[in-house]
């Protein structure tokens, strides 16, 4: 029978096999290039949550441009001659800032109710639906649910819950949602400050205390409420529509009475009677017939605070160099006449007849079509209160009623000792046509916190 032997690695064959690991600059080489990996997708995270932010923020402010859009159409009332009158037809109608007491203009134009009477109805008309905040979330102890009005009792007392009602008229709309023991079925109704005593909550059919009422609805068969959340409407998203509006001429501009507004009557309050404030007011014989342009601002979180509508003088046109230091020589935000490095006017010069030193510019391409010139600002401020300006942003010009994109800003230079001017280049031309006018005055811009997007919804005609 044939021996079958087992071979046997020789000292030289082992000494031949490689060994087995990694060495240390292997390891940190590794890391490195990891490490490089890790911080390049690291960076996209915040890019994206912001992003994110920046995309609901979008979504949600086109909700609230339809939500207006549609009481437009439906609410002849938002832009009645009652609302917006006078010689200049500007008006901004602001029902959340008319409620709360801001003052009654902006930037010198009118600021009206939209009809609203209440800072409920103007909640329920600028405001974006559906948001609401968690203020408290309580057990159900007890139900008295037969009783006029009917009661549930909470786990915890009542007190500090300060809602909507009595000598809380401008506290934000509050709810209560109502759970059974499965938690798969909920009833809302709307609270007031009426309706809290101790530790028990009640509720009406009508949207207010419900005093004349001897009872209130009653909840759906078999309904057992066993926890209650208290939630507060929140004004995250809301809006304020600016209103150019001019009237079309068909008979007697004051009127067959030959007094503006209704005669012997002080229609709007100032002045007196029978002033040219009162023309085409609401209920007078003047010509009623009018059409009217509509920009929307959609705010995220806005403050209405008085403060934030501060008005900022602005010089318009800018004299500036390219080093963004004032001059006497007309430019845009590139520091030239025209376009920038564009012989404009073909007279064979460009921008500047003795450049470098930038000092004497060619007059023919002042204000040339397609330039920088007529969409170029300097705002003025006090040194410390520099106004809310962001590339991006919004300004307001009040005399046109107009909103304009910032898309880009500078701080000016060289031959400004403190920090209170700043250049914007606009979206579009400041004044249209374009002016040639060595200074515009009278002008100036509100720079306002919290502005999403405005939208323009076009222009709306009417007879009253």
């Amino acid at each position: 029978m044939k021996r079958t032997q087992n071979s046997i690695p020789s000292a030289k064959t082992q000494c031949a096999v490689v060994p087995t690991g990694v060495t240390l600059s292997e390891v940190l080489v590794s890391m490195l290039i990891m490490s490089v990996g890790v911080v390049s997708l690291a960076t996209l995270f915040p890019i994206s949550v912001i992003r994110t932010a920046q995309a609901t923020q979008l979504t949600h402010s086109v909700f609230l441009r339809n939500n207006a859009e549609a009481a437009v159409e439906s609410n002849l009332g938002l832009l009645s001659n009652s609302q917006i009158y006078g010689l200049g037809g500007y008006a901004v109608v602001d029902p959340i800032g008319y409620q709360i007491g801001l003052p009654t203009t902006l930037g010198g134009v009118t600021r009206t109710s939209g009809g609203t009477v209440s800072i409920a109805q103007a909640d329920q008309l600028a405001t974006l639906p559906d948001t609401w905040t968690l203020v408290r979330e309580e057990a159900v102890t007890a139900t008295n649910l037969g009783a006029s009005p009917p009661t549930i009792t909470v786990a915890n007392p009542t007190t500090g819950l300060n809602v909507r009602n009595g000598q809380f008229p401008l506290n934000a709309l509050h709810r209560m949602v109502m759970f059974n023991a499965t938690g798969q079925f909920a009833v809302i109704q709307p609270l007031y400050q009426s309706q809290i005593t101790g530790q028990k909550l009640s509720w009406w059919n009508v949207n207010g205390a419900g005093t004349s009422l001897t009872t209130g609805p009653l909840l759906p068969a078999g309904f057992t409420p066993t926890r209650v959340r208290i939630e507060a409407q929140d004004r995250r998203y809301t809006w304020m529509m600016t209103v150019r509006k001019r009237w079309i001429p068909v008979g007697p501009v004051s009127g067959a009475d030959g007094q503006p507004g209704v005669a012997s009557t002080d229609d709007d309050g100032v002045n007196g009677t029978d002033d040219n404030g009162e023309l085409h007011y609401s209920g007078s014989d003047d010509d009623q017939n009018w059409a009217a342009e509509l920009d929307l601002a959609v705010f995220y979180n806005r403050s209405f605070r008085a403060a934030d509508e501060t008005a900022y003088t602005l010089t318009f046109p800018v004299s500036l160099n390219a080093a963004g230091s004032l001059t006497g020589s007309r430019t845009g935000f590139d520091g030239a006449p025209g376009v920038s490095g564009v012989d404009d006017d073909n007279n064979s010069t460009t921008d500047w007849t003795n450049s470098p030193t930038n000092t004497n510019p060619d007059p023919g391409e002042d204000g040339f079509p397609g330039s920088d010139d007529n969409r170029t600002v300097i705002v003025t401020f006090t040194a410390g209160s520099k106004p809310y300006l962001k590339k991006g942003g919004y300004m307001l010009e009040p005399s046109q009623l107009k909103w304009y994109r910032i898309l880009d800003l500078k701080d000016v230079s060289s031959n400004v000792t403190t920090n209170t001017q700043t250049v914007l280049l606009l979206d579009q031309d400041l004044r249209y046509p374009p002016t040639t006018a060595a200074t515009v005055t009278g002008i100036s811009g509100i720079f306002m916190r919290g502005i999403v997007e405005v939208y323009s919804l076009g222009s709306r005609t009417g007879q009253q």
